[in-house]
This record gives structure tokens, C-alpha cells and sequence, in this order.
């Protein structure tokens, strides 16, 4: 005779793929048909990506991210202030693109261009990817581990996704493919706010939105 207890479990439903095994598909899409992707944003509302910044959003060096927190231990005082640098960094991606489609709308002084549809993306890969490098509770982790600075870590990080997960050249914006190692450069540069080499003195400007 079967016991009360048996008689009430009920088998297993089939589970459906999971958020990891969608990631992976993803990543195994050619890049010529991946597609843009909308998110919801609680503070910005729909943010549209790039098929690139997906591609990146998609590897396991980004997705850590959502492990990390923004404010480090705020929560101890402040128990909803759960923010992650995932969300974090979605967020600064999407106005990051927003200022530079404000600038390039408005007439440019002499001495000056305006940024290419390749330039936008590429400050907005460098808001996407300027917090890659944060360790356990963020800024709390630099102020126990002397030398360590997340800038830094978040270009070495970089290097390592585009060695291993992802091409930057199989991606285009406004028809113009990226380049591996200038637009790495670049986007390095945006990131860590120190030399600016990958861009002329016309464009100097773009490296103020993200450092």
C-alpha cells in the first residue's frame, strides 16, 4: 500500500531551457543575424541594445555582474538598496548612447566632429563594460585590497572577453565593421580615462563621458 505521503508527490514538470542555455544559443547565433534586444529598466523604461552589447551582456565574464553589488554594504543599513552593477551598467550603456545622439543632433564648434554611428557604440560598449572589473561589494573591495583598481581589472577583463567570447570585428555600426584593435583601443581608453590615442584631438570630447 502506498504511504499518504507518496500518494501526494506529484512528478516533476519539464523544465523549460534555462537563462544560461538561451545565453549560449545566443552566443552561437552568427552575428550577421543577431537581432537588437529591448529590456525593461525600472528607472529608464525600454532600453534597446546593440546586437553587440547583447553578444556581451550574454558571456559569463558580464554576467557576474548581477552578483555584484553597486553600493557595497549599504544594505546592512538600508535592506533595499540591492542594487547590482548589471543593472548599473544597462543603465549608463543607455545614456551613454542617449548623449551622444544629443551631441551629434546640435551644430559642432570648429575644430570639432561629430561621433560616428561606430563611435556611439563604442561609448556605449565602454558603459557597458566600465564596471567588468568590480570586485566582491564594490568600492568596499579596493579600500581592503591595496593596489587594486576595478578600471584596471575591467580592461584586463575586456581583453580576456574578446580573446574568448566574442569578435569584436563581426559587429558594424552605420555599415562600418569594428576594428579589433583600434576600436578595442578605444573603447580601453573610454574606460580607464587616461591616454587618447585611438581617436584625433577632434573627437577628445568622448573620452569625458564615461571615465
Amino acid at each position: 500500500m502506498a504511504s499518504p505521503i507518496a500518494s501526494r508527490v506529484r512528478p516533476a514538470p519539464s523544465t523549460p531551457a534555462t537563462a544560461p542555455d538561451a545565453r549560449r544559443q545566443r552566443l552561437e547565433t552568427p552575428p550577421a543575424v543577431r537581432r537588437a534586444k529591448e529590456v525593461r529598466c525600472s528607472v529608464h523604461g525600454s532600453i534597446t541594445l546593440d546586437p553587440l552589447l547583447v553578444a556581451i551582456m550574454d558571456t559569463e565574464t558580464f554576467q557576474r555582474l548581477r552578483r555584484t553589488r553597486q553600493l557595497g554594504v549599504s544594505d546592512h543599513v538600508y535592506p533595499t538598496a540591492t542594487h547590482s552593477r548589471f543593472e548599473h551598467s544597462l543603465g549608463v550603456a543607455h545614456l551613454a548612447g542617449l548623449l551622444c545622439q544629443k551631441l551629434r543632433s546640435h551644430p559642432f564648434p570648429k575644430g570639432a566632429d561629430p561621433p560616428s554611428d561606430r563611435d556611439i557604440l563604442c561609448v556605449q560598449l565602454a558603459g557597458l563594460c566600465h564596471d567588468l572589473g568590480h570586485g566582491p561589494y564594490s568600492h568596499t573591495f579596493e579600500k581592503i585590497v591595496p593596489g587594486f583598481k576595478h578600471a584596471k581589472m575591467s580592461n584586463v577583463l575586456l581583453d580576456k572577453l574578446f580573446q574568448s567570447e566574442v569578435r569584436l570585428s563581426d559587429f558594424a555600426a552605420g555599415g562600418e565593421r569594428l576594428n579589433e584593435e583600434v576600436d578595442l583601443t578605444f573603447i580601453k581608453e573610454l574606460i580607464d580615462g587616461g591616454e587618447k590615442t585611438a581617436r584625433g584631438r577632434r573627437k577628445w570630447y568622448l573620452y569625458d563621458i564615461v571615465a
